[in-house]
């Protein structure tokens, strides 16, 4: 049963019984009625008591349970709602992390950006906010670092040199790359012989000619 309706019923109950008491009280010291009749009312009223005594301690039992009940509940969907609230923003946190990792892939290969992923990603749904424009080339991107990346594309800058040629390029990688040319560094091997290369395009080379053998 709800919990309100039985403390109504309850609470319904205890006035009923009082009125009845009172009642009972009045005609029990009537004139008209018997020792005997008097004695089984008098028994009457102990019992509505008893009940009235025990309807109050229900009803307030009652109420203590469902307000344990209650809080009870009230704590188990505030600990839900946090368990979700928790995956949302893990879950957000690695969206953008792989949204970054994708867009710094991209420019390195192209300079697209996430253009096309965004494109692809959103096809029906609600485009993602993009802050930073290119002011030479439709090129969009949510992060001014990918912008500023890209815009070496345009002005030709070439920030990394070497240290040993003056050699410069516009990728911090590509500098990482070149400097095993001056340390001799061979860092790709072939796992078919004891050969190894400065460059994995030299590796791959390698192995397509393995493949062919």
């Amino acid at each position: 049963m709800d919990a309100s309706k039985e403390v109504r019923r309850l609470r319904a109950r205890i006035a009923q019984l009082e009125r009845q008491q009172t009642t009972n009280l009045r005609t029990s010291t009537s004139a008209k009625r018997n020792a005997a009749a008097k004695c089984v009312e008098s028994e009457q009223i102990e019992q509505l008591k008893l009940e009235l005594k025990e309807t109050n301690r229900k009803l307030e039992e009652l109420g203590n349970n469902s307000k344990d009940a209650l809080e009870k509940e009230m704590n188990q969907l505030k600990g839900k709602l946090a368990r979700i609230r928790a995956d949302q923003n893990k879950q957000q946190l690695n969206i953008v992390a792989l949204e970054k990792k994708v867009a710094v892939l991209n420019e390195t290969i192209n300079g697209n950006g996430l253009n096309q992923l965004k494109q692809n990603r959103n096809d029906g749904k609600k485009s993602v906010d993009k802050r930073h424009k290119c002011t030479h080339c439709p090129y969009l991107t949510r992060w001014s670092y990918n912008l500023k990346m890209h815009m070496l594309i345009h002005t030709g800058q070439k920030p990394h040199e070497c240290q040993e040629c003056g050699q410069r390029f516009r990728m911090s990688h590509h500098l990482s790359n070149h400097q095993r040319v001056h340390t001799g560094e061979r860092a790709f091997k072939c796992d078919h012989c004891d050969k190894s290369f400065i460059f994995p395009a030299g590796l791959n080379r390698h192995l397509q000619n393995v493949k062919h053998l």
